[in-house]
């Protein structure tokens, strides 16, 4: 049997799991950047695409390839992320919180 070469489509898999969805931010970037955006940044976000984003898909991948491994670090996925949102919107209700 045939191993599939992509997780769900080639498509889908370049956009969300090698972070071809950030490319728009950086474009969105642009203007703000007063009509120019520096070398190093277009470098950056390129090294960025081609070495950090499938690498960080392929770690999401393997640990949670299977329900039983989705329940093992169920903590991590939703626990954790929970918690950290809920800081979030604290430290943008009350800036005193921030230091917490």
């Amino acid at each position: 049997m045939r191993e599939r070469a992509w997780i769900y489509s080639p498509g889908l898999d370049l956009i969300v799991g090698c972070g071809a969805w950030s490319l728009p931010l950086l474009l969105l970037a642009y203007p703000f950047a007063g009509g120019a955006l520096p070398a190093w940044t277009s470098a950056f976000y390129a090294l960025a695409l081609v070495f950090n984003y499938p690498h960080y898909m392929a770690t999401v991948y393997r640990a949670y390839h299977t329900k039983g491994d989705f329940d093992r670090y169920r903590i991590y996925t939703k626990t954790i992320t929970a918690i950290l949102l809920l800081t979030l919107v604290a430290a943008h209700w009350s800036y005193r919180l921030v230091p917490l």
